[in-house]
C-alpha cells in the first residue's frame, strides 16, 4: 500500500506541466492613437441645462466600454476627446510602458492602493493592421486604468505612471 500511494504521488506530481500563461505584447508597429478630454466637454458636468449624453459620461468614469470600440463608438470618442498625433519616436516609447506593465491574459485585477473615482481624461487605441486590439482608459490623476486586450478586460494594470504622464502630457501641450 505504501508503494502504492509513492507510485501514485509520483506519478501526479510528475506528469503535472508547469503551463506559463499568455501574455500580450505590444508591437512597435501597433498604430496608437491617442485621445485626451476636450476642456470643453469636461465642463458639461458645470451646467445644469445640460444633459451630459450617457456615453460620454459612463466612458468618463466608469468601465465602459467593456468590448473593444467599433468603429461607431471611436467616432463617438472622438466628439469628446480631441485626437493627438503620434510620431515614432512616441509610438514606441508607449509600446514599451504597456509592454512592461506585463498583461497576463486571464487575469483581471492587479492590486492598487489609492483611493479615489477616476476620471479617465486619456484613451489609447492600439490597432494592428488597421484592426483595435487594445484600448486603455488612463486617469493620470490618481493612477487607475481600465484596459481591453483583445478579449480580456484588466483593471490597475501597474504601470509606470509618471513615466506614461509625462509622455501624454508633452504629446497633448502640442
Amino acid at each position: 500500500m505504501k508503494y502504492l500511494i509513492l507510485i501514485v504521488t509520483s506519478i501526479l506530481l510528475f506528469s503535472c506541466k508547469s503551463v506559463e500563461e499568455p501574455t500580450f505584447v505590444f508591437k512597435d508597429n501597433n498604430e496608437i492613437t491617442f485621445y485626451r478630454v476636450r476642456e470643453n466637454s469636461e465642463n458639461l458636468f458645470a451646467q445644469d441645462s445640460v444633459e451630459v449624453p450617457k456615453f460620454f459620461e459612463e466612458l468618463l468614469f466608469t468601465s465602459v466600454p467593456t468590448n473593444l470600440p467599433t468603429e461607431n463608438e471611436i467616432k463617438e470618442i472622438e466628439k469628446y476627446y480631441k485626437k493627438v498625433a503620434l510620431d515614432k519616436k512616441s509610438t514606441i516609447k508607449l509600446t514599451a510602458i504597456f509592454n512592461e506593465a506585463g498583461f497576463p491574459i486571464n487575469t483581471a485585477n492587479f492590486a492598487t492602493v489609492k483611493i479615489c473615482a477616476p476620471v479617465y481624461r486619456d484613451i489609447l487605441i492600439f490597432k494592428e493592421d488597421g484592426k483595435v486590439n487594445a484600448f486603455a482608459k488612463i486617469c493620470l490623476s490618481c493612477y487607475k486604468n481600465h484596459i481591453i486586450i483583445e478579449k480580456n478586460q484588466f483593471s490597475n494594470a501597474q504601470i509606470k505612471y509618471k513615466e506614461l504622464h509625462k509622455l501624454l502630457d508633452s504629446l497633448a501641450s502640442h
